[in-house]
């Protein structure tokens, strides 16, 4: 049962503990500096905090125990978003989140809130939150998992609509967010929860590099090659037959786009079934049609 479990994930056990530390990274950022400054996250994070407060489940409320119950309202808003990653988006993508979001909420419900403020200055606090939370968020993309949210929303919409992307979601998400927050609290806190989800998605994008496209053109003499590549990471791949110049011998030629992240997989994949493969390699590439982009 373990292993099919294992299996179903498609993962490896380097990639499960840096989305584990990940999302340690993320509750501790949050439940240490954000929440003790009155401050609120972006995406369903946020949301879960702002019907916290709404619901008088303020941490002021909870300070005895340092329970926060922000946690458990984010897995709960998480429900329909997790049916939809099971109906539209594979039962492996699901596993992987629900796997995630339960570990997420586990620890934003477990690591108690810190009763005082760490940082007088408030700035200080959001830089600090924000390169941990940010760092959080990145290791669990980097590992090849989804911790729910808008993430599931902006996948979606990815694969189902023509020029979309997940940070443009995730920019009309937030911009609903800070509006409800701009109606219920002050202008600082508004501005200062801004800066810090502003500092998260610098963090976030300068670790994760999964979206980045990266095209290679592998020239081999062994068969096999760009059957292993669609198997493995589900790639499409163009075949040519190519002439050497030189050696006046035929050729072998693979095209395929992956992303940053894979690159390390697929290229360790293609010098084992052939150490004399030759392979071109071109980072950041623009691609417009039918490429599968992944969280």
């Amino acid at each position: 049962m373990i292993s099919r479990f294992r299996k179903s994930l498609r993962m490896s056990w380097k990639n499960f503990g840096m989305a584990v530390l990940g999302c340690l990274f993320f509750a501790v950022g949050t439940n240490v500096f954000i929440v003790p400054q009155n401050l609120y996250n972006g995406g369903v994070v946020g949301v879960a905090m702002l019907i916290r407060s709404l619901l008088g489940l303020d941490v002021n409320i909870t300070a005895i125990s340092g329970f926060d119950t922000a946690g458990v309202i984010y897995f709960l808003l998480n429900v329909p978003l997790l049916i939809l990653a099971y109906l539209r988006l594979g039962r492996v993508f699901f596993y992987r989140t629900i796997t995630m979001t339960v570990i997420l909420t586990a620890m934003m419900s477990l690591i108690k809130v810190y009763p005082e403020k760490l940082f007088h200055d408030p700035l200080t606090a959001i830089v600090v939150a924000g390169i941990i939370t940010g760092l959080g968020v990145g290791m669990i993309l980097t590992g090849g998992f989804c911790a729910g949210g808008q993430d599931i929303l902006g996948l979606y919409f990815t694969k189902t609509r023509a020029n979309f992307s997940v940070g443009r979601l995730t920019l009309i998400f937030n911009s609903v967010v800070f509006g409800l927050m701009a109606l219920t609290h002050n202008f600082e806190i508004l501005v200062y929860s801004l800066l810090l989800t502003a500092i998260q998605s610098l963090v976030t994008d300068r670790f994760h590099m999964q979206n980045i496209t990266v095209t290679l053109m592998i020239f081999t003499k062994v068969a096999g090659v760009d059957q292993a590549i669609m198997k493995e990471f589900g790639r499409g791949v163009t075949n040519w037959e190519g002439f050497g110049a030189y050696t006046k011998e035929g050729s072998l030629i693979h095209y395929t786009v992956i992303n940053k992240y894979e690159l390390n997989y697929v290229t360790r994949l293609i010098r084992r079934l052939d150490p004399h493969a030759f392979i071109v390699i071109q980072e950041d590439s623009r691609v417009i049609g039918n490429f599968e982009k992944r969280i």
